[in-house]
């Protein structure tokens, strides 16, 4: 059974629009993004179709390749003085350092897409997970929505900190009992049939093929990877149309979201900063 999120997508794009246009200001959201890397120039063109929907006022800037740090940073220092409710920076950066160092540099109260560690304490005591990796976030609060996540044996096989981390976290707040599988964890596929929920996220175009899974499992992918000028999940989706297994696909699933809950931070900051 593939599950289709349209109208999880349409519900939230509803509510969203709701509470913004209830405000007595104008959402805005700064962008910024360094070079031509596909991946971000496609992320960004979601957000400006989304935030136009939503009204939420967008201001882009973009950097040549290779940009100096220094000025990336001045930049960003003027962005966090601004009257912007959230500032992204769209990853990949491509730039010569470590991105990171721009990352941790945004206003924590601003940082939409999580990508500051200055945040990452809020998984333990805000249960709306807003200013967090947004992957983690958007598929949290599907699952919250449509699942009863309570004593669910989870099997989450990503360790990253904009997904694996932050969601194993979430899920426990849920009272799900989480176990993390990585690139280290041996027979992997030999595991699923254990669980209740498999959630994967390493990149690796139908990795999973003909697994054996629990009947009335749920398959949650988050990898994308392209093959063959191709985009595919971690799992191939031809193995659960005709199954009793509920299968999230990569493709048109959760990444669907993600610009919603930037925007949806964007607006919850102009919320909590009333501006």
């Amino acid at each position: 059974m593939i599950i289709d999120i349209k109208d999880y997508y349409d519900k939230l794009i509803k509510k969203l629009n709701k509470d913004i246009s209830s405000l007595g200001f104008t959402p805005k959201l700064s962008t910024i993004r360094v070079g031509e890397d596909p991946a971000a120039i496609s992320y960004e063109k979601s957000i400006l179709r989304e935030a136009k929907k939503l009204n939420i006022g967008v201001k882009n800037k973009v950097f040549e390749k290779n940009t100096t740090k220094k000025e990336i940073e001045k930049y960003l220092a003027q962005e966090n003085k601004s009257d912007a409710n959230g500032i992204l920076i769209f990853s990949p950066m491509q730039v010569d350092f470590d991105q990171k160092i721009i990352f941790n540099k945004i206003d924590a109260d601003k940082d939409v897409d999580g990508l500051s560690l200055k945040n990452f304490n809020k998984i333990f005591s805000d249960q709306d997970y807003i200013n967090l990796p947004t992957t983690a976030t958007a598929a949290l609060n599907f699952l919250r929505d449509n699942f009863d996540l309570a004593s669910k044996n989870i099997l989450l096989i990503n360790r990253s900190l904009i997904i694996g981390k932050p969601l194993a976290m979430m899920l426990l707040n849920e009272d799900a009992t989480v176990t993390i599988a990585h690139s280290k964890t041996s027979d992997v596929k030999n595991m699923m049939k254990d669980f209740d929920i498999i959630i994967s996220a390493i990149g690796k175009a139908r990795y999973f093929q003909n697994v054996e899974l629990k009947n009335d499992a749920l398959v949650v992918d988050l990898g994308i990877s392209q093959k063959d000028d191709k985009y595919y999940g971690d799992f191939c989706r031809k193995d659960f149309i005709d199954s009793s297994i509920k299968y999230l696909p990569a493709i048109g699933g959760i990444g669907r979201l993600n610009a919603c809950f930037i925007l949806r931070n964007t607006y919850m900051n102009g919320v909590k900063n009333d501006k």
